[in-house]
């Protein structure tokens, strides 16, 4: 995306570089999004809505972070083939001219085959046209022009998809996928009601008169047929997989997997997470905008107020359900799951019941219903599906915002057009300005929070990242290969201009497992380079942001047992704990967590989990001036049942020495590490430690990065290091330290497992919860 925007942009501006494009290049595609979004809403709704709409969608701090320059990431062209591809979408149900339909399915699929093909967030569109469509063929409103132009739409699709990244878009993939198979059945269900009851193929219609609704008939007839079908081809297992994974999907939508759940940005947020993003009055306004919506909808219908009603508790019960880690909707609760499908449940069984009983028994009021505004339809759908991507990942917040201006917007614009009923113009001037000073104060509360973020915001590559890859292209061969946690891979690619052995696109997601196991967390240089060597790699790097993602990757990387997994925590410098003795200073060290692997100390067994390191104790000697002279074996203070004990702790490292105690006794087989810390211009050199548990310390990240043993890792040479400018400790609350490249002279005669060489997990546990 970004060479393309590159090529078209230096025919106009020769001197442009590649560099600045890609800087420039979430800009550009915001700006291009925001205006068909504009287009979109004004198509849906009025000029009015579409312009108040982006007036907030462009100053949304949930917005903000992958539009804003410097974030040359998938997301930011994808949420404008996003806007591209509903606009041309409205265009074409709205539009009578056959070329004007022609031009929205032919546009609309390719935009949205784009999108698929570079972000998975697509789903949500596939899952709103699909369900969309269904519901029009239910109530009689999709006709034989709306299934030729969709199915061309969705053909379009098809292709762009399959032929721009045909290795995970086979038409199988597309078909059999829970999320974008909706929309391949909602159009099967649509052509066989074609058939059966505008062609009537083979007089079948007689045979199938019931007192049903032709459309609900024709459902019946395509879910058999599929149960039929699909039972032969896929076995009768399918359908109980398929259901298990659309509960799955529900509730856990980036799924139950160690990566899924190890990836910050897709931890499921709470509510009160919107909250800190939107504000309690916008939300309350984009609600309120979609029960106004849903009003609007029905409200030629009888009992509307009572739809209206029960469509106001249904979202907020389905939106709400999973309010916070310590209310009682806190999900998995067994409340927080009742509200969430129950919600669901009851609100779509009351509008069944109204439209049968509208069918049988009120014939105007099913009448009424069959003109229903379309899209109208399609903005509640696409709003109900936005909520289910907003509890599902915090990422996912950013794809929430587009939905919640345009509900925001309507109701301001609903609620000024419905002030003119009032006689009394000081009633109907009062609401219009009441309401007007409501949408100046949340767009500024808006800017100014956009504002103060991105003016604080850098580049995740920041010039630490900048000056280690530009010593990498001057002073590595252009065919080496890193290896390194998979977050960093483009930056090593684009700004190393070097090969990796994984990156953030996760093309072989498997390959995260073996790094996690093989190289973070190898017990040992040989299991490293055997890894290492099977893949080619070259050179090795690490940086600290590794410490606070070692709980993920210790995870991702342990076998079915989580033989490997564990955090490494740090302990801060109290003054105000330290003990003078006769021959010794006391410093202690607070903080807490949990064991990682059983002790058993003296008598008493601390196991993990359940016991817990509390705090350290480090004696120092120290002269007249308060200068330490010396430092001895630090203590660890656990914690278990209520029950205190210093156990002693093995090793220690301050300064790149490491310490070992050996007093014939017993002790924790684990590492204090010291580090500095600043806040201000306050410095202490021993400021904090990080405690290294014995399975940490035997891992090679603790090795290589923490502890430099170039002993136990011969093999690893030590070729770049920034720790002159960027040593490790923690910098006003933030624990920064150098990044470091090491270079592997390969070893002979390796045994290497001859898995090491493919790309699939040999044991699939490994990656279950």
């Amino acid at each position: 995306m970004i060479v393309y925007m590159y090529k078209i942009w230096h025919v106009f501006v020769p001197s442009i570089t590649i560099q600045y494009v890609h800087i420039m290049y979430p800009v550009v595609c915001f700006i291009i999004g925001l205006v068909f979004f504009f287009l979109f809403v004004r198509e849906v709704f009025n000029w009015k809505v579409g312009l108040l709409a982006s007036g907030f969608l462009a100053v949304l701090p949930a917005f903000l972070y992958r539009t804003m320059a410097g974030f040359a990431d998938k997301e930011s062209a994808a949420i404008m083939f996003m806007f591209i591809a509903l606009f041309f979408y409205a265009f074409m149900v709205n539009r009578r001219k056959v070329k004007a339909k022609l031009l929205g399915a032919i546009l609309g699929g390719i935009a949205l085959g784009f999108m698929t093909i570079i972000w998975g967030g697509s789903r949500f569109i596939f899952l709103t046209i699909g369900f969309y469509i269904i519901l029009l063929v239910l109530m009689g409103r999709f006709t034989k022009k709306d299934l030729m132009y969709n199915s061309l739409f969705l053909f379009v699709v098809t292709v762009v998809a399959m032929v721009g990244y045909p290795d995970r878009f086979s038409i199988g993939a597309l078909l059999f996928s829970i999320t974008t198979g909706i929309l391949y059945l909602a159009l099967g269900f649509a052509f066989v009601n074609y058939l059966l009851f505008d062609l009537k193929v083979l007089g079948l219609n007689r045979f199938l008169k019931t007192k049903l609704p032709n459309g609900l008939m024709s459902g019946i007839v395509v879910v058999v047929l599929a149960i039929v079908a699909l039972a032969i081809l896929e076995g009768p297992t399918f359908f109980i997989d398929k259901i298990s994974g659309i509960f799955v999907q529900l509730t856990n939508p980036f799924g139950t997997t160690r990566w899924g759940l190890t990836v910050a940005e897709a931890h499921q947020p709470y509510f009160i997470d919107w909250v800190s993003q939107f504000t309690w009055k916008f939300i309350l306004l984009f609600f309120a905008g979609s029960i106004f919506l849903f009003y609007e909808l029905v409200k030629k219908l009888k009992n509307k107020y009572v739809l209206t009603g029960l469509y106001g508790i249904f979202i907020f019960l389905f939106a709400m359900n999973r309010y916070s880690a310590e209310s009682v909707f806190n999900e998995p609760s067994n409340l927080s799951i009742i509200a969430y499908f129950g919600s669901l449940i009851v609100f779509a069984g009351f509008m069944i019941y109204f439209y049968f009983d509208s069918y049988y028994n009120d014939k105007e009021n099913f009448s009424q219903m069959m003109r229903l505004d379309k899209m109208f339809i399609f903005v509640l759908l696409f709003f109900l599906f936005m909520i289910l991507g907003a509890r599902s990942a915090v990422r996912l917040l950013f794809l929430f915002a587009p939905i919640t201006a345009i509900l925001g917007s309507y109701a301001i614009v609903f609620i000024m057009d419905k002030a003119k009923i009032f006689k009394d113009q000081l009633y109907r001037y009062g609401i219009v300005l009441i309401v007007l000073v409501l949408a100046v104060f949340l767009l500024f509360t808006f800017y100014n929070s956009t504002l103060a973020q991105s003016k604080y915001t850098g580049p995740s590559y920041n010039q630490q990242w900048q000056v280690g890859m530009e010593w990498v292209r001057s002073n590595t061969a252009e065919d080496s290969v890193f290896a390194h946690w998979w977050d960093y891979g483009y930056w090593v690619q684009y700004g190393g201009e070097r090969a990796t052995l994984a990156d953030g696109g996760n093309a072989i997601g498997d390959l995260n497992h073996y790094l996690g196991r093989h190289v973070m967390t190898a017990d040992n240089e040989t299991e490293m380079l055997e890894y290492i060597q099977a893949r080619g790699a070259t050179h090795l790097l690490m940086i600290s942001d590794e410490i606070g993602k070692y709980g993920a990757y210790s995870s991702i990387g342990s076998d079915g047992n989580y033989d490997r997994y564990s955090w490494i925590s740090s302990f801060a410098l109290d003054m105000s704990q330290t003990q003078e003795t006769r021959n010794q200073t006391l410093l202690a060290y607070v903080g807490g967590t949990y064991l990682d692997e059983d002790l058993i100390f003296g008598d008493q067994i601390f196991p993990a989990g359940s016991a817990a390191v509390g705090g350290f104790v480090l004696p120092t000697i120290m002269d007249d001036a308060g200068n330490i002279q010396g430092l001895e074996q630090p203590s660890a203070v656990l914690s278990y049942q209520g029950q205190q004990l210093s156990v002693p702790v093995r090793c220690l490292n301050v300064n790149g020495e490491t310490m070992l105690f050996d007093n014939g006794g017993e002790y924790l087989e684990g590492c204090l590490m010291l580090i500095p810390s600043m806040n201000g211009e306050d410095y202490n050199p021993i400021g904090t430690s990080l405690y290294l548990s014995p399975r940490v310390t035997r891992g090679a990240f603790a090795q290589l990065y923490l502890l430099e043993n170039k002993e136990a890792f011969p093999h690893l040479n030590l070729v770049y290091s920034d720790v002159e400018s960027m040593p490790l400790g923690v910098y006003n609350g933030r624990l920064m330290g150098p990044l470091k490249i090491w270079e592997i002279d390969y070893v002979e005669g390796l045994e290497i497992p001859e898995y090491y060489y493919g790309t699939e997990l040999i044991d699939p546990t490994v990656n279950q919860v």
